[in-house]
């Protein structure tokens, strides 16, 4: 900072003036010294633009970084979020199909069981109408004796 460097010029300024015997007091030469106060005065305003132009970058990187990690939060919640939604459907449909393969089982049964049902009352019927055939030929037979 420019402030510094005058600032160090006025001290230096300071410790070689003449001193006045007896005293602390010196002599400077007045317009040498009020040039250097106005070149601290004009500086002065420069350093703080430069400072504020310092913080207001320090804030813009901080306010960048901010809106950076709370997007990658947000995109990290997200994607948390899909896996999580994800893994519970992928569990979902391995239930379901699980059911699905139950029902698809237990219906081959009722099928099976239905169709043996079925198979059964045909035969009996084939049965007793070939029971009454062989009736009717043993009275056949035995009329024909």
């Amino acid at each position: 900072m420019e402030v510094y460097t005058i600032i160090d010029t006025l001290i230096e300024y300071i410790n070689k003036a003449s001193t006045l015997p007896l005293t602390k007091k010196c002599v400077m030469d007045r317009n040498e010294l009020l040039e250097i106060v106005t070149a601290i005065r004009h500086s002065i305003p420069e350093d703080i633009k430069q400072a504020k132009r310092l913080k207001e970058e320090r804030q813009r990187i901080l306010s960048d970084a901010n809106r950076d990690a709370e997007t990658i939060i947000k995109e990290t919640e997200q994607r948390a979020t899909s896996m999580i939604e994800s893994n519970e459907i992928t569990r979902k449909a391995s239930a379901q199909a699980e059911d699905i393969l139950l029902q698809a089982k237990k219906n081959a049964l009722d099928i099976r069981t239905g169709a043996k049902g079925y198979a059964d009352a045909i035969l009996e019927k084939v049965e007793e109408r070939l029971k009454e055939a062989i009736c009717v030929i043993q009275n056949n037979r035995d009329e024909l004796k």
